[in-house]
């Protein structure tokens, strides 16, 4: 009984080795339906093991624009920073949903190294989406070049208030003195707005808090202060 168990266990064992190399070496990505390949997208993603990345990075290349997203955003949340060439290729004919995971995925992982991906991702800040505006504000945000704080100021009142939050938050981070005038005057807008209002928990997208947008006000007004 015991040699039969152990047997069975063994089987077991060399069969789930099998499956993920298969993964990595892509002979089996293509033939499991979307949701298994997102859930296996997500749980190597959320595993915090960079050595995960590559079964992730094979979904880039699914047909599926949603599974490929999915794997954008992924290695972004791994930091798979290997991997930042392949997501930029797939942005300039990337469509509107899988060009927002991308984005953010890049967001994720990049910083003042990859300055050189600024000119690329700038064009994104007047796209029709809200969402890829807000992903295209937060990688120019940690790319942290100071060329950006002209176009952030430029786009800021024709804004939506949840891509604002996001600008606010970017000329902090990017800290040039340039960009001062404006969070003050928004500073005093937003003091000016209701805060009485209830505190919600709200979508990606959603306005921010009258206290949210005070509080990143405050902050950004600090870092570039120091």
């Amino acid at each position: 009984m015991i040699k039969f168990f152990s047997i069975t266990f063994l089987l077991l064992f060399l069969s789930g080795c099998n499956d993920e190399k298969s993964e990595l070496n892509g002979e089996s990505t293509m033939k499991k339906s979307k949701e298994e390949k997102i859930r296996i997208i997500s749980e190597k993603g959320y595993s915090e093991d960079l050595n995960q990345a590559p079964i992730v990075a094979e979904y880039l290349a699914d047909t599926d624009m949603e599974v490929a997203g999915q794997a954008c955003f992924y290695l972004g949340y791994l930091g798979a920073r290997s991997y930042i060439s392949d997501i930029e290729r797939m942005i300039d004919d990337a469509d509107e949903n899988i060009l927002n995971h991308c984005l953010s995925g890049l967001a994720l992982m990049v910083d003042e190294r990859d300055q050189y991906l600024y000119d690329q991702v700038l064009p994104f800040i007047v796209h029709e989406s809200l969402l890829v505006r807000m992903s295209a504000v937060e990688t120019i945000s940690n790319i942290r070049s100071t060329k950006a704080v002209g176009s952030l100021i430029a786009r800021f009142d024709n804004e939506d208030p949840a891509v604002q939050y996001e600008i606010v938050k970017a000329l902090g981070k990017i800290g040039d003195a340039e960009a001062l005038p404006l969070l003050h005057s928004y500073q005093q807008t937003v003091s000016e707005m209701d805060h009485s209002v209830p505190r919600k928990g709200s979508t990606r997208g959603g306005a921010p808090h009258p206290d949210v947008l005070e509080l990143a006000i405050a902050e950004a007004i600090k870092a570039i202060g120091n």
